[in-house]
Formats: structure tokens, C-alpha cells, sequence
């Protein structure tokens, strides 16, 4: 099982360094956790891991892509913030007993 940590700061995020990057991390931090919050509520009801990709995948449309191009800026929309935010919701799939590579 993998290890979660949750990301918090701009560094984490692997977010630009220029004004508004704080303020950008923190955006994407509560995205995730409220993210985070819907995928196990909906993975406790889903079925196959074909089901649950799409479930994800849904999830970080609704949430996590909104936040991310609302930052663009300063990197959000990036490939290294999106891969961490789908690294940290991977686990979470995880501990339902899903697989799914591409979501």
C-alpha cells in the first residue's frame, strides 16, 4: 500500500515560485482533501475496477481540474501538481482493493 502524504505548500505542489503560489497550495490542498472526501464515499458504493477508474476520474474533473486551471499561473495546470493530487488519490483507491492504472 502506498504511504499518503498530503501536499500543502507550493513546494509541494512543484508550483511556480512567484507571488500567488501560497495562496495557489492551499487552494489545491482543500481541493484534494474535498476530493479525497468524495472518492471514498463514492468507492465505498462502486464495483469493479473499471467502475471505479471512472469514479476518479469524474472526481478529479469536478474538483481538482477547476482549482487547477483557476491557478494556471503560477503552475497548477501543470503535470507535476496533477500527478501528485492523482499519486495522493491513487492510495486512496488503494485501500478499496481497486486497481486502476488510468484514470
Amino acid at each position: 500500500m502506498t504511504t499518503r502524504t498530503l501536499p500543502t505548500s507550493a513546494s509541494d505542489w512543484q508550483l511556480y515560485s512567484r507571488k500567488g503560489s501560497a495562496n495557489a497550495a492551499r487552494a489545491l490542498t482543500a481541493a484534494l482533501k474535498r476530493a479525497e472526501k468524495k472518492a471514498r464515499k463514492a468507492l465505498d458504493r462502486t464495483h469493479g475496477d473499471k467502475n471505479a477508474a471512472n469514479v476518479m476520474s469524474k472526481i478529479f474533473n469536478e474538483v481538482m481540474y477547476p482549482v487547477m486551471d483557476k491557478h494556471a499561473s503560477v503552475g497548477a495546470s501543470d503535470t507535476e501538481p496533477r500527478v501528485t493530487a492523482k499519486l495522493y488519490l491513487d492510495s486512496v483507491v488503494e485501500e478499496f482493493d481497486f486497481y486502476c492504472l488510468n484514470w
